[in-house]
């Protein structure tokens, strides 16, 4: 068993993990941000009162725009859109989304969210009107992102990082420990002293240099 190892897999494996669950969790959260309080405008008799509601992009979210008047108003909703030859950034009327003329209303929207509202409220009384009107939108935390790539490459990078850990760990616990130990000890080294030999009749390397049947000591006899 590799201890080293396996430790290193847990760990791994353990961020891996905590990757997952911090992507699942956010992305269940819901965020809701008022975007868009129109106030307590007064419109004059006879007299329009018009106002873009701004939106945070989403590809889905929950819209919620909810109106009430002091008497009954004609009160047009339209999705906001841009108008040829015009100022930058002014808008005009686009699809109609709801109308109403009452003195209270609602408007409920899921889906898709991109443009603004524009909104137009008509006051066809002899007296002013007090207006006020309040747009809700509710959306997934994650679909903050541009796209659903970011959220599918954290789940993919979560999902390697576990796989690796559990590779290491396996390796770790059954991976026999000492494969690349040091190298065993030489065997067969000849030994003086069971040779009989003095060290001094021994070479360098612990062998007798003598030719056969002749001892080391008669070549120092020789004339």
């Amino acid at each position: 068993m590799r201890r080293g190892l396996a430790f290193v897999g847990v760990a791994v494996a353990l961020v891996g993990v905590a990757v997952l669950l911090v992507a699942f969790g956010v992305s269940s959260q819901t965020t809701g941000s008022i975007v868009e309080g129109v106030g307590s405008p007064t419109i004059l008799p006879n007299d329009n009162y018009t106002h873009v509601i701004a939106v945070s992009p989403q590809r889905s979210a929950d819209v919620e725009y909810a109106w009430s008047a002091s008497k009954s108003v004609r009160v047009y909703l339209y999705q906001a859109a841009g108008c040829a030859n015009s100022t930058p950034g002014y808008v005009c009327p686009g699809p109609e989304l709801k109308s109403w003329w009452t003195d209270t209303g609602i408007y409920t929207y899921t889906g898709s969210v991109s443009e603004p509202y524009l909104l137009i409220v008509q006051n066809v009384n002899s007296t002013p009107v007090l207006y006020n009107g309040t747009l809700v939108e509710s959306y997934p935390a994650m679909s903050s992102f541009g796209t659903g790539w970011e959220l599918f490459v954290i789940l993919v990078g979560s999902v390697i990082l576990i796989g690796f850990g559990a590779i290491a760990v396996f390796l770790g616990v059954f991976l026999r420990g000492g494969v690349y130990g040091p190298p065993p000890e030489p065997v067969g080294q000849p030994d003086s002293a069971l040779l009989g030999r003095g060290s001094d009749d021994l070479d360098d390397d612990g062998w007798d240099d003598a030719p056969p049947g002749r001892d080391a000591d008669d070549e120092d006899d020789e004339p």
